[in-house]
């Protein structure tokens, strides 16, 4: 009996994997018909190829195309299908997704920017279709639209009001003030961890900045700044409610808590930075020589820095002082080659943050200018040594889990350039000179620095799913992680 409960329970689980290896659809070209359509893992059509240009899956959901016109006057049309081939969205608007593998939203979880090209002309309407729950709001917005970081709430300018709906069904929840508007860019008014900056008139012809929490209530305590561009303050809240925020009489900087209405960590400095997503920033004090790292609490973890350094993730990038990744407590976690630096990378998962090039198991991209880029581990060793015209392949169909991914999958893009013959420049006098031309070409390594492929591709994708798009001589198709 226990035998049988243990295989019921293994199958079970093997149940889930299956059925995502069943699922997963990745759109392909057919030269015969000169349509796109989706293969399934093995190659084999899931939807046969019908549309003149198709995107990646995101969930349930793909934008897809269709155009008609010669090719003088040719006219897209794109619209979303689900996994069936269904249009879910006529193919009567324009489409935008992202860009080089970042997705508004993440892949599985955002949105797609959706208007008509006549009606923004006209009126400058524009709507919204979220991947996750499959509701399309329709063009009815004005204007601009802004909800890259996947928050449930989203700013919009609806019949002239600046407002917030839920991406989910449409639902308008806040209205703010007829005076308050998102600023520009919109980036300030995304709600990230349950606070948003917008700006109020006062009055006087000026704007105030307020923070907005999701019941709809604008935050500005007495004396308390959230924003001031001329020091670079923007407000930026941390996941247990801290903000970064000055002192308006002594226009000094600290950390306000706004879930407890009181300043968490005073403001006694002169320069501060945003706490990282692993709770880490540097500060520097009036009148003090060096910089110090605290933690979310106001605690000292490190004092006597010779710059202040922003943390992305668990480190920062100490230039000035060794050429060094340090971590919070100061300590050297890697020593960078001179004439090189650490890469750095937007976090496409937290959408607001940032992080080095440096994998789980203590891969670092480092970066050396003309000297090209590469590949090491934290303790010095090079795993893929730079050479100059080598970089870390980063393309237009980079598709992966949450956008581009350092070694998405366990595997890495690697561009060279190569001599392709020589070719001939017109200089400004009207003269010419004859030079060394070149040519790109991509290939794959993996987390030891071996090469699964040689150098073939025109351009690479990341992995998602087990497969990398690619394109070689005018052809494109897929390869797997053996290459």
């Amino acid at each position: 009996m226990k035998k049988w409960m243990a295989a019921l329970i293994v199958l079970l689980l093997l149940l889930p994997a299956a059925a995502l290896a069943e699922g997963r659809m990745h759109p392909a070209y057919d030269e015969a018909s000169g349509k796109w359509g989706y293969i399934d893992h093995s190659g084999a059509w899931a939807l046969p190829p019908r549309f003149d240009a198709a995107d990646v899956f995101r969930g349930d959901y793909a934008a897809a195309m269709l155009s008609d016109g010669d090719e003088d006057e040719e006219r897209y049309h794109w619209g979303v299908i689900d996994r069936e081939g269904n249009w879910v969205v006529e193919p009567r608007y324009m489409v935008d997704g992202g860009y080089d593998g970042w997705y508004y939203g993440g892949l599985e979880n955002g949105t797609y920017f959706i208007w008509d090209e006549t009606l923004a002309e006209e009126n400058g309407k524009m709507g919204f279709f979220d991947v996750r729950s499959g509701f399309f709001s329709g063009v009815i917005y004005d204007g601009e639209v802004d909800f890259r970081n996947g928050e449930r709430l989203v700013p919009v300018y609806l019949n002239g009001r600046a407002c917030y709906v839920d991406r989910t069904n449409g639902q308008v929840e806040i209205t703010l003030p007829e005076e308050t508007d998102f600023g520009w860019p919109m980036d300030d008014a995304e709600f990230s961890n349950g606070y948003a900056l917008v700006f109020l008139e006062n009055g006087e012809g000026k704007e105030k900045a307020y923070l907005l929490n999701e019941a709809g209530e604008l935050i500005s305590p007495p004396g308390v700044v959230f924003y001031d561009v001329d020091v670079g303050l923007h407000a930026a809240v941390t996941a247990d409610g801290l903000s970064s925020a000055q002192d308006e009489a002594t226009k000094l900087l600290g950390y306000y808590d706004l879930n407890r209405g009181t300043w968490r960590i005073p403001p006694v400095y002169e320069t501060i930075m945003d706490f990282s997503q692993s709770g880490y920033a540097c500060v520097e004090l009036p009148g003090r020589v060096g910089s110090m790292i605290i933690d979310t609490q106001g605690n000292v973890l490190a004092e006597g820095l010779r710059g202040g350094y922003p943390f992305y993730g668990e480190y920062a990038h100490a230039m000035l002082d060794g050429n060094r990744l340090i971590n919070a407590r100061g300590e050297t976690a890697a020593v960078i080659p001179e004439g090189f630096r650490p890469e750095v990378q937007w976090d496409d998962e937290l959408r607001h943050e940032y992080d080095y090039y440096a994998s789980e198991d203590g891969l670092l991209a480092v970066s050396g200018g003309e000297q090209g880029e590469g590949v090491m581990r934290l303790n010095g060793e090079w795993v893929l040594p730079p050479m100059e015209g080598q970089y870390l392949y980063a393309g237009e169909e980079t598709f992966s889990r949450e956008g581009w991914r350092f070694f998405s999958e366990g595997l890495q893009a690697i561009s060279r350039h190569f001599e392709n013959g020589t070719r001939i420049v017109k200089l400004r006098d009207g003269g010419t000179r004859e030079e060394t031309a070149y040519r790109r070409k991509i290939a794959y390594i993996n987390k030891d620095g071996e090469f699964i492929t040689d150098f073939l591709y025109d351009s690479g994708g990341a992995f998602l799913d087990g497969l990398a798009y690619v394109e070689r001589d005018g052809r494109s198709g897929y390869i797997n992680e053996n290459g």
